[in-house]
């Protein structure tokens, strides 16, 4: 390399290791001793080398530790091919009734796993999870006691699984106690107590949109209106649409939305936004309830904030270990602040007793520190299953289809040509063992109509490339009709 410094020409080096993938995403680099053996030059030569990269975003350095790839220039860069983002929708902002439930059971529901390949689950593959570990730990669970854990628990869930979901809470900003933590059979009856302790049936409801769809099947089953709020799948929550429904005096009872990457666009609100959302809702005395199932499973080097940090009180923050642990063992949580009271009441209602067995396992898998080392797996799994997924979708999908670009979860969110009917779509696919999650299940309006969510967290190989290769095709003969 003529005309460049022995610095320059490290630093080139770095940047054709991290563009080829063969230094990923919050992988260590080379130690300076280490490089400066391999290009026998001075550590001084490599600390120029790692400063230009660090100067311009590349690679980052712990204390301590070394210098690490930044998650962001790595999936940012190491594209094959580049497609245009998905862009945020014009919505009115009036309370609707909704009416999803019949399309989610016949195009997202009917998936058997030995036949369909699950493009539009919600669930990852089974081998992502630490079975094995978390069957020692329910051993011994079960071992310590067998005849005390044949009684209810009348609490709010086992106090030694409180403390560890105190603790893990700590990590996404929040001073909360083990006494605050409530424990449910997962976030969808986290939800579901949440929205019945705030609001009565024709309330109308801020939720996110695109949203959840589960968030828009409980509204439904509730009997709840929605005013469905933009978002922008990078960004979030659109804050001024948000306040001007506010504004409107539509006796909006409570604002549902996931800010640390949503469901179905991975989208991640900016802690300023956070912050005035939270101000903003305080102000206008309308309680939050913040789903935050996929926060940890950020692709950054620390997870995002949870919302609640900023309003510890006036926020119910929901978690869940279904999409980073084990979904099979049911563990969710409520931290409901102010609102714990009437939390409680309709979780004693509905609850009764939870799962001791389960609660023990994870709570002695938490305690042991075996999460940290199984989220670093995950993240490595979903960072190059987001990275084979994109290319895949760049190099097959027909000229105008735009996508999400998520740091983090593992879902896409895919704007279609305007021609395509992602239900008709969807249907196609199922009758040749393929499921997609049509845009329309994410709003109550029937929006986002040429839009579909994939799934990511599948065991990458030849069937699922040819799935979404499938996809594809379908997509082009419903542009060429």
């Amino acid at each position: 390399m003529p005309g460049k410094t022995k610095y320059e020409q490290i630093a080139e080096k770095m940047v054709k290791l991290i563009e080829s993938g063969v230094l990923q995403a919050e992988q260590r680099i080379p130690s300076l001793r280490s490089m400066s053996h391999q290009t026998g030059t001075s550590i001084m030569t490599v600390i120029q080398a790692y400063r230009l990269l660090e100067d311009q975003g590349m690679i980052e350095s712990k204390p301590q530790s070394g210098y690490y790839v930044r998650p962001d220039y790595y999936y940012k860069h190491r594209q094959a091919v580049v497609l245009p983002e998905a862009q945020i929708q014009t919505l009115r902002t009036e309370a609707d009734e909704v009416k999803i439930s019949n399309i989610i059971e016949k195009l997202v529901k009917p998936l058997d796993y030995n036949n369909v390949i699950p493009l539009g689950s919600g669930l990852q593959a089974p081998s992502f999870y630490p079975s094995e570990q978390l069957s020692v730990h329910m051993s011994r669970a079960v071992r310590s006691d067998p005849a005390g854990l044949n009684r209810y628990c009348f609490e709010a869930g086992h106090e030694t699984l409180r403390r560890e979901l105190a603790h893990r809470m700590m990590e996404a900003g929040c001073n909360t106690s083990a006494e605050d933590i409530i424990v449910s059979a997962g976030a969808s009856q986290a939800l579901f107590i949440s929205l019945k302790a705030l609001t009565e049936p024709g309330d109308a409801i801020a939720v996110e949109s695109p949203g959840y769809y589960g968030f828009y099947a409980l509204m439904e089953r509730l009997q709840l209106r929605a005013v469905e709020i933009p978002c922008d799948p990078q960004t979030g929550l659109s804050l001024p649409d948000l306040e001007s429904a506010l504004q409107k005096n539509q006796k909006i009872r409570c604002v549902l939305l996931s800010a640390n990457l949503s469901n179905p666009t991975g989208a991640s609100m900016p802690e300023a936004s956070k912050k005035t959302l939270a101000d903003l809702c305080r102000k206008q005395e309308v309680p939050v309830i913040e789903d935050d199932v996929y926060g940890e499973l950020s692709f950054r080097l620390l997870r995002p904030r949870a919302l609640k940090s900023y309003d510890p009180e006036n926020i119910i923050y929901i978690g869940s270990m279904s999409k980073t642990l084990a979904p099979g063992y049911r563990v969710g949580w409520i931290a409901a602040g102010k609102y714990r009271r009437q939390v409680l009441d309709y979780y004693h209602c509905v609850v009764m007793s939870s799962n001791l067995p389960t609660q023990l396992a994870v709570a002695s898998f938490l305690k042991s520190g075996g999460m940290a080392h199984h989220l670093r797996r995950l993240h490595k799994t979903h960072q190059e299953n987001m990275f084979n997924f994109r290319n895949k979708i760049a190099a097959s999908f027909p000229s105008g289809t735009r996508i999400s670009n998520p740091l983090g979860g593992y879902f896409i969110w895919i704007e279609l040509p305007e021609q395509v009917d992602s239900v008709i779509l969807a249907e196609k696919l199922l009758a040749q063992n393929i499921s997609i999650a049509p845009g329309i299940i994410f709003s109550a309006g029937k929006n986002y109509r040429n839009y579909i969510r994939l799934n990511c967290a599948l065991q990458w190989g030849p069937g699922v490339a040819k799935a979404i290769e499938t996809v594809a095709s379908e997509v082009k003969r419903s542009v060429a009709d």
